[in-house]
This record gives structure tokens, sequence and C-alpha cells, in this order.
């Protein structure tokens, strides 16, 4: 974002801010949302990709976020979609839950947001991530040690004979969504939501 020529502002509290701050981005600030204190009203945007599944209270965070945002303004989000896709990987990872559609909606609205998109994302992973995370968690094969960093990133990895079809699938489900359709399946979601609320 930083790169395309928007102000942007990293709030992360944990050591992913320094990690942040590494890779070269500018304005981090080390803390939660809450602990920043930013003015009511005082902002246009929020991103906040692959976050909400990690908290737990995630109406009070989204509460928060409404209190910040000027009237109007918009929030962009993604989440692991799929309950019946929860594995040890949502475990380790610290999730508090997997969304639905309907879920995620509903997440929003009761708020004070309107949504104006909301899609899946990842269609052709479904069956991967069920044969190989689903499937052996509820067979009791998962692994009992949370994974190392080595680990982790080999399992995020992709065989290369895989990555000229992941590439297929994202140009499919990127195409849609430009032109305002979105994906009816896939392993993650992705909202954007408006702030119909001023704070009080």
């Amino acid at each position: 974002m930083e790169r395309a020529g928007y102000a942007a502002v990293l709030v992360e509290p944990g050591s992913g801010a320094m990690n942040a701050v590494r890779r070269g981005l500018r304005n981090v600030i080390q803390a939660t949302l809450e602990d920043a204190d930013f003015p009511p009203c005082s902002i246009d945007a929020v991103g906040i990709f692959d976050v909400v599944e990690h908290i737990e209270h995630a109406d009070m965070f989204l509460s928060d976020i409404s209190r910040i945002l000027r009237r109007g303004g918009r929030v962009y989000c993604t989440v692991p979609a799929g309950r019946w896709l929860w594995s040890e990987e949502d475990v380790s990872a610290g999730h508090f839950r997997r969304y639905t559609a309907a879920s995620l909606r509903a997440l929003f609205e009761r708020n004070g947001y309107e949504i104006e998109f909301l899609s899946h994302l990842f269609s052709w992973l479904h069956l991967p991530i069920f044969a190989f995370r689903t499937l052996t968690y509820r067979l009791g094969l998962h692994r009992d040690e949370a994974p190392d960093h080595a680990a982790t990133k080999a399992d995020h990895s992709l065989p290369s004979l895989l990555r000229p079809v992941s590439a297929m699938a994202h140009r499919w489900e990127l195409n849609r969504m430009r032109r305002g359709c979105s994906v009816p399946l896939g392993t993650s979601l992705l909202c954007v939501a408006k702030a119909m609320r001023s704070a009080a």
C-alpha cells in the first residue's frame, strides 16, 4: 500500500511490528488498537487481514474500529472460511473460529456496518486443506507439538507443479471480483464493509 502511494499505518501488538520495520515499512505502531488510542472519526479505512479470527471478543473489536472510522469509512477484512475445515492449523495459530459468509455478515451488520462486498477466496484449496489438515486432525493424526518456523513455512509453500493451477484459479477469482461477482466457495472470505454510524 505504501508503494502504491497510500498513507498507511501498521498497528501490531506483537513481534510482527519489528518484522515490519525490518521490511521497510515507515509507519509502525507496536500496540493494540485500544492502546494506540486513535481519535474518534479520524480514519478513512482499516484493513484487518486474517486478524478477526484471533480476537476472542470480535464484536467489541469491530465496535472499536467503528469508533475511529469516519462515517462512510470502510473496513477491508479477510478471515478463514468453513467451520468444517477446522484443524490443528487453527489450534496452533490461536484461532477462536472460522467463519461462514452468513456469520461474517451478521458480525459486521450487528456492529453498525453495511456490507458492500462479500466473497470467498482460494476456491481450489478446499480439497487439499480438507485432505491434509482437517481429515488428519479428525482422525487424531495431528501433531502434538506446535510446528517450528521452518515446518510452518514448508507447510504453506506450494509444489511447483501446482503453481500454474493456483495462478489460473486466482486469475479466475480476481476477474469475477473485478466484475462485482462473488466466488461461491473458498477457504477464506473477503469482506468490504462501510461504517454507517459515527462515534458517540
